[in-house]
């Protein structure tokens, strides 16, 4: 006969049964996996504005009044290069002088020639004397030597009367304009300033880990905000110099040219925005959410020996891809921890 003790002990029994499987059902229904943590990265801009690839001061190399010149602000060096002349009635009136001076030199030169010729065949004869002739011969060689430094000057005169004629790159803009017709231009002087629009660049300053993601990359994407350009660039030059105050290097970032064809009007001042992917300045880390656990309102990770570490949650990182970023300063890239996942 069944006692209500033993009735009573039956049921406990079996609820204990049916406890311990309850437990026992989150473990059958889970899986484990390893996986693994990785830095951090973000995206930062830096923005920088377009100037021309090139520019060249245009200066003169010599005194005098300024006669023509042919392009304005804005305006293509025409392509024959001349960018002003100056007066050059001076040089013209010496190089004058100097032909005249040369033809006299060379009669003279001729007549002592042909006094050489003549006193020979009287030394030969002994109608004359030896010293006579060395004499002559003197002379003719002094007339040489007066063409030969004529010809020199002439020479002189010629570049400076060039020289006169101020170039400049051909199809460059022309930026800066310090000179007008009639006004005197003393040598050294700047009298313009010109640039080379056909190609332009993006001067900036970036730090040593920028530089590196943007050598990296080659060819990067940009985005040139003034008239909503998507395109792209990369670097032209590095400068090797550090800036010991900012800590950043100098570098030239070039426009490709099927960026250059998107921009209507070549100029310099578009604002160029440069997306560039650095590690995170927190130093977090990034790992799948099904690897964190809370247990009273702390998060936590457990490592494949069973060791639980305690993180901060930053939140999930960009684009949905389930995982979050951490940060704890026990963990150090490539850790492995336990996921799990329901199956």
């Amino acid at each position: 006969m069944i006692t209500l003790a033993s009735y009573i002990k039956g049921i406990f029994i079996h609820l204990c049964l049916v406890f311990c499987l309850l437990q026992a059902l989150p473990a059958l229904s889970t899986a484990q996996s390893i996986c693994t943590v990785e830095r951090s990265n973000t995206q930062i801009i830096i923005t920088g504005f377009t100037r021309a690839d090139k520019t060249v001061a245009i200066t003169s190399e010599v005194n005098g009044r300024c006669l023509e010149v042919f392009a304005d602000i804005g305006d293509p060096v025409p392509a024959d290069s001349v960018f002003a002349k100056i007066d050059s009635t001076f040089i013209d009136i010496a190089l004058s002088a100097n032909k005249i001076s040369q033809s006299k030199a060379e009669k003279k030169f001729l007549f002592y020639k042909n006094q050489v010729d003549r006193h020979k065949t009287l030394v030969s004869s002994k109608a004359t004397a030896l010293t006579r002739l060395e004499e002559i011969e003197l002379k003719a060689e002094m007339s040489r030597l007066d063409i030969e430094e004529l010809k020199t000057g002439q020479h002189r005169l010629k570049e400076t009367r060039l020289r006169h004629i101020i170039h400049a790159p051909p199809d460059w803009l022309i930026t800066e304009r310090n000179v007008e017709p009639g006004q005197w231009v003393g040598a050294g002087q700047v009298i313009g300033r010109a640039g080379n629009f056909s190609q332009l660049t993006v001067p900036l300053a970036v730090s040593g880990e920028e530089l590196q993601f943007l050598q990296t990359s080659g060819v990067f994407p940009l985005h040139i905000a003034d008239g909503d350009i998507s395109g792209s660039g990369m670097i032209k030059r590095v400068n090797p110099a550090f800036d010991g105050v900012t800590r950043k290097v100098n570098i030239d970032i070039g426009l490709t040219p099927e960026t250059l064809v998107l921009i209507n009007g070549k100029r310099g001042g578009l604002r160029v925005k440069i997306p560039i992917t650095v590690a995170d300045p927190v130093h977090s880390f990034l790992i799948p959410a099904t690897a964190v656990r809370e247990y009273h309102e702390e998060h936590r990770l457990t490592r494949a020996s069973g060791e639980h570490l305690s993180i901060i949650v930053l939140g999930p990182e960009a684009g949905d891809t389930g995982r979050l970023r951490i940060v704890s300063e026990q963990i150090r890239p490539r850790d492995n921890f336990i996921c799990t996942e329901e199956k």
